[in-house]
């Protein structure tokens, strides 16, 4: 069971999807690892974020690296004060940045799936048997 109440400015809540996208979609900003889903929920959202990549991690190294280099948050290596300070700080800086973040909504792919779903699956099924012809070893005979 996770923990509840408040300490602090803190507020810890049970998991919830519904709570957590209304608290994401309220923040003023995120802190958290670098992964792409939440990175780009908050973006979406327009949310500044200061991103802690997990060590080892490429993909998340990458997405802080580029979130920090479009200035939609800060890359940041460490949880410490001065880091999340100097985040909180810069947060009007990366709201700016993010007033013109590219958001898009799923147009283009529903777009997509609607041509591939007018002529009864075609052109994925030609792609699934172009897959599998190549997959499968050649007959000998």
């Amino acid at each position: 069971a996770g923990r509840e109440g408040e300490e602090g400015n803190l507020t810890f809540r049970p998991f919830s999807l519904d709570g957590f996208l209304a608290d994401l979609a309220s923040s003023r900003a995120v802190i958290s690892t670098a992964g792409f889903t939440l990175m780009t929920e908050a973006l979406h959202l327009r949310k500044p974020i200061l991103a802690l990549p997990m060590g080892g991690q490429f993909e998340q190294e990458l997405n802080a690296h580029l979130l920090d280099d479009l200035n939609y948050g800060k890359n940041g290596r460490t949880a410490d004060s001065e880091s999340i300070g100097d985040f909180l700080y810069r947060l009007p800086e990366y709201q700016t940045a993010l007033e013109s973040y590219p958001a898009q909504d799923n147009s283009a792919i529903l777009a997509k799936l609607d041509e591939l779903f007018a002529d009864d699956c075609a052109l994925a099924r030609e792609y699934h048997e172009k897959r599998r012809s190549k997959a499968e070893p050649d007959d000998p005979e």
